[in-house]
């Protein structure tokens, strides 16, 4: 198993992240191992989401996830920009709007 030395130091900077995190890692991942991946979301402010994709790879998560990869993207995109956008005209209508867009 090979695995990259972490050159970015990735777990001291997404502390600082201001904006929602989605952190999606393949559980057989043999180039970033999931356990550097799940470190990295426990450190993660909220909100966030983790999406573990099962027997997935480094580069297969999207085909090992399948419809799961893109409903996890799909669902989290939605949330928070219904969120966002309820600051500005109130949760009824932000949700209202949104219903309207994926209709």
């Amino acid at each position: 198993s090979f695995a990259v030395p972490d050159v970015y130091r990735s777990i001291d900077l997404i502390r600082h992240v201001k904006a929602p995190v989605l952190v999606i890692h393949g559980t057989d991942d043999e180039i970033i191992p999931f356990s550097m991946g799940k470190k990295l979301f426990d450190a993660a402010p909220h909100p966030k989401r983790l999406f573990a994709v099962p027997k997935a790879h480094h580069n297969d998560v999207y085909l090992a996830g399948k419809l799961e990869y893109l409903k996890e993207i799909e669902e989290f995109n939605i949330g928070h920009s219904i969120v966002s956008r309820a600051v500005l005209v109130g949760m009824e209508q932000a949700v209202r709007e949104m219903k309207e867009l994926v209709r």
